[in-house]
């Protein structure tokens, strides 16, 4: 990575492997958010079927009572 021609700070050239790295790690990031969340979802949806109250789910999936209640 180097300091673009342009003189400010937050101006940064990178190189296409640079960028593809970069990319990867954002796509990895994404997937591992959406496997969590949809983890939560499944943990969500048994402890419905358990008779859990939604607050009580929330408090432990970190779920919002929206996101609960979409489940049902």
């Amino acid at each position: 990575m180097k300091k673009s021609s342009i003189d400010e700070p937050f101006i940064w050239e990178i190189s296409r492997e640079e960028e593809a790295e970069i990319r990867t790690q954002m796509r990895i990031k994404e997937a591992k958010k959406e496997g969590e969340t949809n983890k939560a979802n499944a943990i969500a949806k048994n402890m419905l079927e358990k008779g859990y109250s939604t607050k009580k789910i929330s408090e432990i999936t970190n779920l919002s009572i929206k996101d609960i209640e979409k489940l049902k």
